[in-house]
């Protein structure tokens, strides 16, 4: 009997606290809600049988609102960052060359560094075309290995013997797939010439790349300072070419740590007010409670959901509720 008439005392404050709510607060978050206990004991503080609070509803209509409690570290994952370039530099890892009569031929290892992450391309292949006579000790010969086999030597058995010094140059923006090419490779020229005035003397060695638009157009690997040298005049130029095919695939993406997210802790934070409603003994009508009662219930949730409204201005309102 007592929770059921509980039950009956709360839904009517509730149907006329409702309406009042979602007209005063139409743009805001509102959360309605009812509870009943009913009992046979009387409240702790009542000091008599059937004691107005035993008979009563408390009515609350609660402001909840947001607000940073401090700030928290959210960690990030690292980021894969595509560096491709214009700077690079090439050096001669090996220059073999290979018996045999009549064309001269050579093998080729060429590595291609990327200057902004440090990873290095390698293109190997031969070349064929005149006698690249470059200098005693720069120069490796390979025995017994005919230009018509070159295709069934094993680069692995080739290890690098740098010629010359790198050389550092520029390009369009690159890739390492662009310097791979697919399945063409790159085509090179290898040139070696000599200079003779009849009094000085002095050679170079130098790389192009016929397909990529390098600066500088020749890369000098190799040159010999001005000498003198008494004789005929003469100007002697041996090139060889060929394409050149990638021995890896380095990426041209790398990790990066990425900095932690600094974020506000959301905490919600409450302002409550509530209203005693004592209805008379086993009544739970809203026309049993007198006039200055309701008026009284009217007025309190009025003042409530217009202080709600002030206050949304400046705080990040949840929901209020009665």
């Amino acid at each position: 009997m007592n929770q059921r008439l509980s039950e009956f005392r709360a839904k009517t404050i509730f149907d006329q606290v409702d309406p009042i709510v979602k007209m005063q607060l139409p743009g805001l978050p509102v959360a309605l809600g009812q509870k009943a206990v009913g009992s046979t004991e009387p409240f702790p503080t009542a000091g008599e049988d059937n004691a107005a609070i035993d008979r009563s509803v408390v009515l609350m209509v609660d402001l909840v609102w947001t607000g940073t409690g401090g700030y928290k570290k959210v960690h990030r994952p690292p980021r894969l960052v595509y560096a491709p370039s214009t700077f690079w530099e090439m050096k001669i890892a090996a220059l073999f060359g290979a018996s045999g009569i009549g064309v001269k031929s050579s093998l080729l290892r060429v590595k291609i560094k990327n200057l902004s992450t440090g990873r290095e391309l390698s293109l190997f292949g031969p070349i064929i075309g005149g006698d690249l006579t470059i200098g005693a000790g720069m120069f490796k010969k390979v025995p017994k290995v005919s230009p018509v086999s070159f295709d069934k030597f094993d680069p692995k058995q080739l290890r690098d013997a740098q010629v010359g010094k790198p050389v550092v140059f520029t390009t369009p923006l690159m890739d390492f797939d662009d310097w791979i090419n697919g399945s063409e490779g790159q085509l090179v020229r290898v040139v070696h010439g000599h200079l003779k005035t009849g009094v000085t003397k002095s050679q170079t060695s130098f790389l192009q790349f016929v397909s990529v638009d390098t600066h500088p157009g020749s890369l000098v690997f190799d040159l010999k300072a001005l000498g003198f040298s008494l004789g005929i005049p003469e100007v002697s130029n041996q090139v060889q070419s060929g394409t050149l095919k990638a021995e890896n695939h380095p990426s041209d993406q790398y990790l990066v740590d990425t900095p932690d997210d600094v974020v506000p802790v959301q905490v919600a934070q409450h302002r409550s007010e509530g209203l005693l409603i004592s209805f008379p003994t086993e009544k739970h009508h809203w026309t049993d409670l007198s006039s200055s009662q309701q008026e009284e219930v009217k007025r309190f949730v009025l003042n409530r959901t217009a202080a709600i409204r002030a206050l949304s201005d400046f705080k990040d309102v949840v929901a209020p509720t009665p």
